[in-house]
């Protein structure tokens, strides 16, 4: 077993595809469940087959049992103006639900959310998903497409993501939207990487990154406010 703040939870071992690779998943719900606080750095990555890959950088900060944000910068689509971008952050602060835009050279602008979800929702297309792939898993309150949702789950080769040992396994969209696949952390069940291909005849694929994450830390409320 391996414990965290008081809390412990099995260690697993995938086996043959499509055994254990179901109960890994819901492992790795039931961990973020019982994450006190939680933050990271990562990246979102489109690749198209263009020389300039679309990326988007981004950072999650979550303290239980409500706050949250999530910041990132999003350069506009078309390659030769990467070098414009937009800034978002949205979140929870303890009273209300904001979203935060801030383009190059004008001013930011705010806007109240009825609640945290919607905040989330209308910066999850913006973001490549990105938003909405932790805080999902987080907050009860978000909705949308759960890893657990996922259909004809499969395990896959183990891989060493920046000197840590991971499991991966392979999943389908219950929709037929494409497949996923989640490089999972071995001895902490926290997602390291994803990527989404929608179309299995495309080159096209999305790569999300998740680094230097940090759980069960102190977090100052603050950096939860809309002027953090």
């Amino acid at each position: 077993m391996i414990a965290a703040g008081g809390l412990s939870w099995p260690k697993l071992v995938v086996g043959a595809p499509g055994q254990d690779a179901k109960a890994l998943l819901e492992s790795v719900v039931r961990r973020y469940a019982s994450i006190r606080s939680y933050q990271d750095s990562g990246t979102v990555t489109q690749y198209d087959g263009r020389e300039s890959p679309y990326r988007i950088d981004f950072a999650n900060a979550y303290k239980s049992p409500s706050l949250f944000r999530f910041a990132f910068a999003a350069p506009h689509p078309y390659p030769p103006l990467h070098n414009y971008v937009i800034h978002y952050v949205l979140g929870f602060d303890g009273s209300a639900a904001y979203f935060r835009m801030k383009p190059p050279d004008q001013p930011q602008t705010k806007e109240a959310s009825q609640n945290v979800g919607l905040a989330i929702a209308k910066g999850t297309g913006i973001s490549s998903g990105a938003a909405h792939t932790i805080s999902r898993l987080l907050l009860p309150d978000v909705g949308g497409l759960s890893i657990l949702d996922l259909v004809d789950v499969r395990a896959t080769e183990d891989a060493t993501i920046a000197g840590v040992q991971c499991l991966s396994v392979t999943a389908q969209h219950p929709r037929g939207a494409g497949e996923w696949k989640l490089w999972i952390e071995k001895d902490t069940l926290l997602i390291r990487r994803m990527t989404v291909r929608h179309d299995p005849n495309s080159a096209s694929f999305a790569e999300e990154v998740h680094e230097h994450i940090r759980i069960d830390g102190p977090i100052d409320d603050r950096q939860f406010s809309v002027e953090a």
